[in-house]
């Protein structure tokens, strides 16, 4: 491997660097260093500015161990956006950030400053989902992460969860939460199959009442609870079928954990505007919306 030879003078001390080819110097300020401490500070000074620099970021955190995946579908996200091609309808090539990247990059950062203050175990983010095919919401336009990582079914989780919205700068966001632990309540969830069955019980015993009650009851990624409307035309499957949903109240009402709802009313009060999504287990969903 070809090496240069830099000689750097200062006061009272002249020294040589021998550069590995193809090796980074050190960039003003930066202190080349192996120590782990030093890394990660200089990975923070670190401003990306491009979707390919945003995704060699994030690469370069899972290197220095602060993010994984738990799948393979990030990293081909990742390679494919350093790259500049496009991934469904998501244009990697463009000026504009992809706000996944964007969100990925906040989060971490949070998670290195919090290792380099207070040292300890490296806090991973461990992330599942970003880019996906048409028809998933935010992850089709590249607006949203998914993060898994935590035990969702322990009381401990509402906590984790606190601290990524702590994370988050002040926007507009989805986030969704499983239905486990201090989270929404399993007995809460209506399935699409269990609304067919409530209609179908209803039309049974008469044929012109087309109000299903689901006060209390929870359907995936609905943010709220309803009474529901139908007329005979319309199918009963889905909700988003419904010919009139009257809204009850915010599906994050319902969460088990007082404290996380606390947290989402403060957020609100301080300028964010965040719905709140029933989702499915093992991760917490992030998206920002437009």
């Amino acid at each position: 491997m070809l090496k240069t030879t830099r000689r750097v003078n200062s006061p009272g001390i002249q020294r040589t660097i021998i550069q590995k080819e193809g090796e980074q110097a050190a960039s003003p300020g930066e202190t080349k260093s192996d120590d782990p401490k030093t890394l990660a500070i200089n990975h923070l000074k670190a401003n990306p500015g491009t979707n390919k620099a945003y995704a060699e970021w994030i690469l370069k955190a899972k290197d220095l161990e602060f993010v994984t995946f738990c799948y393979a579908s990030p990293q081909i996200n990742l390679d494919a956006i350093i790259k500049g091609e496009k991934i469904g309808k998501v244009d990697s090539s463009k000026a504009e950030i992809i706000p996944a990247l964007n969100l990925i990059h906040t989060l971490a950062s949070k998670r290195i400053q919090k290792w380099i203050d207070k040292g300890g175990d490296k806090p991973l983010l461990n992330v599942s989902s970003i880019i996906r095919p048409e028809g998933q919401g935010l992850h089709t336009s590249g607006r949203a992460v998914d993060i898994t990582g935590f035990d969702f079914a322990s009381e401990k989780s509402a906590n984790d969860i606190i601290e990524v919205l702590d994370s988050l700068e002040k926007g507009t966001y989805e986030i969704g939460l499983p239905f486990q632990g201090p989270f929404f309540d399993l007995a809460e969830k209506i399935t699409t199959e269990d609304l067919q069955k409530l209609v179908s019980e209803k039309q049974k015993s008469d044929k012109e009442a087309e109000v299903i009650e689901l006060d209390g009851r929870l359907i995936l990624r609905f943010p709220g609870y309803y009474k529901v409307r139908y007329d005979g035309t319309d199918s009963p499957c889905e909700l988003k079928n419904a010919k009139q949903r009257d809204y009850k109240g915010p599906a994050y009402n319902r969460l088990k954990n007082a404290d996380l709802v606390r947290k989402i009313e403060q957020m609100e009060k301080n300028g964010f505007t965040l719905t709140i999504i029933p989702d499915n287990n093992g991760h917490i969903h992030v998206g920002k919306s437009t």
